[in-house]
């Protein structure tokens, strides 16, 4: 809050880096989903990039609450 450079301590959990991280990918799925939409000229390869990034972020989505659910019960 100081303008100190933050360093990750040894004893800090790594639980909130990697659910922030995730949340980084979460979010960059979500936006390259609509690129199908876009770029994909047959319905049905859109169907199937469409598929294949909605599973994915299904994937990323149950990672990202289990970290979630996981820091809030160790308090980290």
């Amino acid at each position: 809050a100081h303008g100190e450079l933050m360093f990750f301590q040894t004893d800090d959990s790594v639980v909130p880096m990697l659910k922030g991280w995730l949340g980084v990918v979460l979010i960059l799925v979500a936006m390259i989903q609509i690129l199908p939409c876009i770029i994909v000229k047959t319905k049905q390869r859109k169907k199937q990039v469409h598929m294949v990034f909605g599973y994915l972020l299904l994937l990323f989505l149950i990672a990202q609450t289990l970290f979630g659910v996981y820091a809030t019960l160790s308090g980290a």
